[in-house]
């Protein structure tokens, strides 16, 4: 959706309950603006979860797009034809995902449920937003969005320099 007053919430990944998905729909039921979730993905939970989204946020339904799944390059290049574009992620089985970082590399804010293991990975307000639960991510979200461009793109250029660390070319040859 290209509409400056807008902000696209992305989830990437499969589509399946651990990966609770749910609770992006219950972080963005507390914002009071615009937006559009897109669910790039495909998996054993889809129906399910749509059937959820229908019965408990039916006001959302129109926000929420899947886009299904993807192949690499289409999904660089809806990064890069979204605008006000944030990475959501409350997985709680893979709390390592490879997803938000390959957003991050795409200049996309990265907001994160916290783990046992985010602490490990990203730094808050450094590099990614971790959040503990749907309060928290409105504060967050209202401070981010809230902040000026400079402390913008000093998220996104932490957040790609996080992430080259995580480059498997480079681990593999370190090893």
């Amino acid at each position: 959706i290209k509409k400056e007053n807008i902000i696209n919430f992305i989830y990437c990944g499969r589509i399946s309950k651990e990966k609770n998905i749910i609770e992006i729909c219950d972080c963005l039921n507390e914002v009071d603006f615009d937006y559009v979730l897109n669910i790039i993905g495909d998996g054993p939970y889809i129906n399910e979860l749509k059937n959820i989204i229908i019965e408990k946020y039916n006001n959302s339904v129109d926000k929420i797009y899947f886009h299904g799944e993807l192949k690499q390059r289409e999904i660089y290049n809806l990064y890069h034809k979204l605008d006000n574009r944030i990475f959501i992620f409350t997985s709680l089985s893979e709390t390592f995902g490879k997803t938000p970082m390959e957003a991050g590399m795409c200049g996309v804010p990265i907001f994160i449920k916290k783990s046992d293991i985010t602490s490990i990975l990203y730094t808050h307000e450094e590099n990614a937003y971790v959040f503990d639960n749907k309060y928290d991510f409105k504060v967050l979200l209202y401070k981010f969005l809230k902040s000026g461009i400079n402390e913008k793109k000093s998220l996104i250029e932490n957040s790609v320099k996080n992430i080259k660390k995580y480059d498997q070319n480079i681990i593999f040859n370190n090893l």
